[in-house]
């Protein structure tokens, strides 16, 4: 489903899903969680849809509320359980709250929808590690890796901006060692 292209519900009041889905999103980009909470919210009152409940669930998890960010990424993927970044940010509030299987399993799930996520690569490197499962974690941390590399040179093309790439990939090289220490 295609969030983007989505025809808002119009509310009685004016205000639709879309625009408050939107000044939801100015709040959270802007560092105001709460706000951000309260516009999510009342765009769910208008229409219930996934998107606005994965990005509620971010702006709880920012303000520490994990429980709460739990339930919006379980209701954002029971509405739509195609969306890869729906399924990462849950696999983090079941790290956050110690459900590390469940972790995992959210986190294979976004990448068996999207086997490019670089952020769910990472996520369950770092995850694996944490559970010991060094050579797995490698694998993951370096397919992380990779596709962040492609990802930043590709932005960097469209950008005419090289000159930034050397120092980005120094920072994600560092970035893998840190990662990568035995504690």
């Amino acid at each position: 489903m295609n969030h983007e292209t989505e025809k808002p519900h119009q509310s009685p009041g004016g205000a639709d899903s879309q625009a408050l889905h939107e000044e939801g999103e100015r709040w959270l980009a802007s560092g105001h969680l709460d706000e951000a909470v309260r516009a999510f919210e009342l765009a769910l009152q208008q229409e219930e849809r996934a998107a606005t409940h994965n990005r509620l669930g971010v702006a709880l998890a920012r303000l520490g509320r994990t429980e709460e960010a739990l339930a919006a990424f379980q209701r954002a993927v029971a509405l739509d359980a195609n969306q890869p970044s729906a399924w990462t940010n849950l696999g983090n509030a079941y790290q956050e709250l110690g459900r590390l299987d469940e972790a995992r399993e959210a986190y294979e799930r976004a990448l068996a929808l999207d086997p490019d996520h670089p952020l769910a690569h990472h996520n369950l490197g770092a995850l694996l590690r944490k559970l010991g499962r060094y050579d797995q974690a490698v694998r993951h941390l370096k397919q992380a890796h990779r596709l962040e590399r492609l990802r930043l040179r590709e932005e960097a093309r469209r950008q005419g901006a090289g000159r930034n790439w050397s120092l980005l990939l120094i920072l994600l090289i560092l970035l893998l060692l840190i990662l990568l220490r035995p504690n």
